[in-house]
């Protein structure tokens, strides 16, 4: 880390501290039973851009109503379904981190109704 990049760091523990401290988050909203707090000594170890888009795909196959995949041209390709990470359009660009379960209750959801969907054609 920069002698930059590691004060911000160092601040953010800070403010962690303060909300687990407090039992708020005022930053992000969450839940007083999720804060932590950080005073371990160092080394501390951080991931980048690691939240909910890191859950799920968020762009996929595009697919139908019936699960099958669309091609580029409108068509779809007969006999087979799309269902969970590879399944694209379901999030609207962005997932909803506050819904918990929700990327596996889709995959469960729509893994029935494809399999449904086969199991009669």
């Amino acid at each position: 880390m920069t002698a930059d990049a590691k004060r911000a760091f160092l601040e953010t523990c800070e403010r962690q501290n303060t909300n687990f401290d407090a039992q708020v988050d005022p930053d992000f909203g969450k839940e007083a039973f999720r804060l932590s707090a950080l005073r371990a000594p160092p080394p501390f170890y951080a991931s980048v851009k690691n939240c909910g888009l890191t859950l799920a795909t968020i762009d996929g196959i595009t697919v139908n109503h019936d699960l099958q995949p669309v091609m580029a041209d409108g068509t779809v390709i007969e006999g087979v379904r799309v269902v969970g990470n590879d399944q694209g359009g379901f999030y609207a660009g962005t997932y909803p981190n506050l819904a918990a379960g929700l990327n596996a209750g889709r995959c469960a959801t729509f893994g029935r109704m494809a399999g449904k969907a086969l199991a009669t054609a």
